[in-house]
């Protein structure tokens, strides 16, 4: 019963939006055109609205100028009733559609609107019932009551990023739209009642992440939100370029919204494309000291680029303190510890004094020594048994560089070597020999006193 009364009022309605249609036709009776070809149309202040249609229907390209007038309007009925009408197209220079302007167009499938319409009217489309889908154009400011009434084919519809009103009944018994999809950031405010009434049940409306619409599973004027719409993701944020000696490490954290896919960084240097990869840091290495560098960063997921991200300048610069030596090597030995290394292979923009030598013992950290010639030192300060852990840093004028990782060493007395096994058999068969030559000697000896 509720569903047959909101179908009468909606008829009702309907009715009452044809007697209106019927006055604004009188009217436009009573005003003089000129014609064109299939066109007839009015000027006012140097521009053409179309007021009629005489063509043979089919695909319909709309001119841009007539009479040498720029087609800045279809006015309110223009089309109105044309069942020879199967496909339009609207170019860019058109601002505004009018009242019932294709209203009952009954074989019309397919509508492309210019980038410069802003006014969709009253009942612009209602009932053309063969309409399958549309997009309203970004340009668009209005969708007027009524503007898609009964457009039963109708499946799906793209709002454009600038619709800020919706009429009364603008989409209602569309009874197969299943999608509408909301393209701007922004939701309309004025948005008239039973804008989508009597719409499939299964309906749902998508938005961008980033919009201020309702959340998925939630309503606006009766639509039910689903999934949002994926996009491109945002941009990178807190970009950092620390400069270094011939290089610049850039570091930056992913986007807000990341959308469909796998996320791919693109790097720019100064405008130019530099590095493509997964990572959130990369090392430019590919730089001069003292010239400014400027980055921007972007992410690209399945559906493309997003925007870039604020750029960051840095300069490159020599660095003054001198790099971590390298080839560190501690060997232990009988009462010392050796330590060698090599040179830093960054030795700073000042030249090197020397290294300082480290050592630890028990947690206690001190200075061991200071070597201003060569790359070597032994230790002779030590005890036999006990752990000592060691680095080593390269200093100059201008103060210490960076230490090396510790290196431990514990000095020991050698162990004695083994007797050669041969030595040990002839000693063996010395001690027999000489023992056979005693125990001789002593037979002799006491056959002699016998």
């Amino acid at each position: 019963m509720a569903k047959r009364t909101g179908r009468c009022m909606g008829f009702t309605f309907f009715v009452l939006l044809l007697l209106l249609g019927a006055f604004f036709f009188v009217a436009m009776g009573n005003v003089s055109a000129d014609q064109e070809g299939d066109y007839s149309y009015t000027v006012k202040d140097g521009n053409a609205t179309i007021t009629g249609y005489i063509g043979a229907g089919g695909a319909v390209i709309i001119p841009s100028t007539l009479g040498g007038f720029t087609t800045v309007a279809i006015g309110d009925g223009a089309f109105f009733h044309d069942s020879s009408l199967t496909s339009l197209t609207i170019p860019d220079n058109v601002t505004s559609i009018g009242a019932y302007a294709f209203s009952w167009c009954i074989s019309l499938i397919s509508v492309t609107l210019g980038t410069g319409v802003t006014i969709i009217g009253l009942s612009a489309f209602d009932y053309c019932p063969l309409l399958t889908s549309v997009t309203i154009p970004d340009s668009v400011r209005s969708i007027q009551g009524s503007a898609f009434y009964d457009c039963a084919a109708l499946t799906s519809v793209n709002i454009g990023r600038n619709v800020t009103s919706i009429g009364i009944y603008a989409f209602a018994y569309c009874g197969s739209l299943s999608s509408i999809s909301f393209l701007g950031l922004i939701a309309p405010t004025d948005v008239g009642v039973n804008c989508f009434h009597a719409t499939d049940p299964e309906i749902s409306g998508h938005a961008y992440a980033a919009s201020n619409f309702p959340a998925p599973g939630s309503t606006f004027h009766g639509l039910l939100m689903g999934a949002i719409i994926p996009e491109a993701p945002s941009a990178p944020t807190g970009l950092t370029a620390i400069a270094g000696d011939d290089h610049v490490l850039l570091n930056w954290t992913s986007p807000s919204y990341l959308g469909p896919g796998s996320i791919t960084y693109h790097l720019f240097r100064n405008g130019t494309l530099v590095w493509s990869g997964s990572a959130v840091e990369y090392n430019d290495t590919n730089v001069v000291n003292s010239i400014e560098y400027s980055y921007k960063v972007a992410a690209q997921n399945a559906i493309g680029w997003g925007p870039n991200s604020t750029g960051v300048q840095t300069t490159p610069t020599a660095s003054l303190m001198p790099g971590v030596p390298t080839n560190f090597h501690v060997t232990p030995g009988n009462g010392y510890v050796n330590l060698s290394w090599s040179a830093p292979t960054n030795s700073g923009s000042i030249q090197l004094t020397g290294y300082k030598i480290y050592r630890t013992n028990n947690s206690n950290v001190r200075l061991l020594a200071t070597v201003t010639s060569g790359t070597s030192y032994r230790d002779t300060s030590v005890t036999n048994g006990l752990a000592y852990y060691y680095q080593v840093c390269a200093f100059s004028s201008v103060g210490n560089g960076v230490v090396t990782d510790i290196k431990s060493a514990t000095p020991k007395v050698p162990q004695s070597d083994p007797l050669d096994p041969n030595i040990v058999q002839y000693i063996g068969i010395g001690v027999i020999a000489i023992m056979a030559l005693a125990g001789a000697a002593t037979f002799v000896m006491r056959r002699h006193r016998s």
